[in-house]
C-alpha cells in the first residue's frame, strides 16, 4: 500500500505573505476621499504638493499602486524633502514588488528625518523581503527605539526574527505588539503561527482564538486553527475550522485539502475524495494533494484513478519517490484483474 505522507508532506498552513506595514491612513479612506474633492474644488485652497500627496494616498487605499507612485513621484519633483513622501513611494513600490527601489526610498525618508520610527519599520520590511534579514532586525529595531509604541513595527520585527530562528525573541516581539494592542489580529495570527510551528498546539490555538475574536473573516486563521486542532487530535472541530475557512474563501484551496487530510483520519473517505477533488480543482499545481488524492482512491480500490492522480503528483515533483512506489503498486493491482 501507499504510504500515507500527509504528516510529512502537509505545506504549513498560509503564513503571512509580508510582515504588516505601518502604512494605515489614520484619518480613513472616506475622509481622504473627502478631502480630496474639497481639494478638486479648490475649497481649501492648498498647493499642488498637498494635492499630489493626498491622491497617492487614495491611489494606495484603492490598490492602484502604479497610479500612487506616480503621484508621489510629482509630489517629490515639488519637494525633495518630503519624507513622508519618499516613504509612500517606497511602500506603492513594495506593493509592487519592486523591493530594491522601495528600500532605496525608504532611505531617502530616514536620511531627511533620522527619527523617522515608520520609515524605518517600512524599510525593515523592504529588506525582509530582500532576505537581508540581519538589517531588516536592525532597522525594526531603529523603529521601536524612536517609537516603542509601534505595535506594528513590534509584530514586523517578530516576523524577521522568527524567519531566522530566534523564536524566543520573536515571541517578546509579538507580545510587546500584543501588549500596545490587545486586538491586534495579525499579531495574534502570527505568535500562533510560530507556536504551531514550534508544535505548541494549545497556546497555539489560545493565539488563533484570540485573532479570530478581534476579527471573525480571516480565512486563513481559521485554516490554522483547524491545522492546530488537527495537531491535537481534536478532529471535529478542526473540521469545523476548515468549513468556517471554505465559507469565507469558497477557492482557498489549502483549507479543502485539509479538511480532506481529516476526513481520511476519520476513515470519512468520500468526503476525503471529495475535498481533495476540490482542492486540485482548485489549484492543478498542488503536488500534495495529487498524492494524498491518490492514496485515498486506493483505499476505495479506484486504481486507475489514484495512478492518475501519482502521476499528476510525479509530474509537479519528480523527486516525491513516494508518489512513484503508489504508482507502482496500482499498476501491480490493475494488472492482477
Amino acid at each position: 500500500m501507499p504510504s500515507d505522507k500527509s504528516k510529512k508532506q502537509v505545506p504549513d498552513a498560509d503564513l503571512p505573505r509580508d510582515p504588516d506595514s505601518t502604512g494605515g491612513i489614520p484619518l480613513g479612506m472616506q475622509k481622504y476621499k473627502q478631502w480630496l474633492a474639497a481639494l478638486n474644488q479648490g475649497d481649501l485652497g492648498r498647493n499642488r504638493r498637498t494635492l499630489g500627496y493626498s491622491q497617492g494616498i487614495v491611489f494606495m487605499q484603492d490598490g492602484l499602486y502604479e497610479e500612487a507612485l506616480m503621484s508621489f513621484e510629482r509630489v517629490l519633483k515639488l519637494k525633495p524633502d518630503f519624507y513622508e513622501a519618499w516613504r509612500y513611494r517606497g511602500n506603492a513600490l513594495r506593493k509592487l514588488h519592486r523591493y530594491s527601489e522601495a528600500l532605496a526610498s525608504y532611505d531617502r525618508a530616514v536620511q531627511i528625518k533620522q527619527n523617522y520610527a515608520e520609515g524605518w519599520s517600512d524599510r525593515g520590511v523592504a529588506l525582509w523581503k530582500l532576505k537581508r534579514l540581519e538589517e531588516s532586525v536592525a532597522s525594526l529595531q531603529r523603529a521601536v527605539l524612536y517609537d516603542p509604541n509601534s505595535h506594528h513595527a513590534w509584530n514586523n520585527l517578530g516576523s524577521v526574527l522568527g524567519e531566522m530562528s530566534r523564536f524566543d525573541e520573536a515571541l517578546g516581539s509579538y507580545a510587546q505588539a500584543i501588549a500596545l494592542k490587545p486586538n491586534f489580529h495579525q499579531a495574534w495570527n502570527n505568535k500562533g503561527n510560530l507556536l504551531r510551528k514550534l508544535q505548541r498546539y494549545e497556546e497555539a490555538l489560545v493565539a488563533y482564538t484570540r485573532a479570530l475574536k478581534s476579527k471573525n473573516t480571516l480565512y486563513e486563521t481559521w485554516n490554522n486553527k483547524g491545522t492546530v486542532l488537527r495537531g491535537l487530535e481534536r478532529y471535529e472541530e478542526a473540521i469545523a475550522a476548515y468549513v468556517e475557512a471554505v465559507r469565507l474563501k469558497p477557492d482557498y484551496g489549502m483549507a479543502w485539502y485539509n479538511q480532506g487530510l481529516v476526513m481520511v483520519k476519520l476513515l470519512q473517505y468520500r468526503e476525503a475524495i471529495a475535498c481533495f477533488e476540490t482542492a486540485v480543482e482548485l489549484q492543478p499545481d498542488f503536488c500534495d494533494a495529487w498524492y494524498n488524492y491518490g492514496n485515498v482512491l486506493v483505499k476505495q480500490e479506484r486504481y486507475q484513478e489514484a495512478l492518475e492522480s501519482y502521476e499528476k503528483a510525479i509530474a509537479l515533483n519528480p523527486k516525491l519517490i513516494e508518489a512513484a512506489t503508489a504508482k507502482a503498486y496500482c499498476f501491480k493491482k490493475l494488472h492482477q484483474k
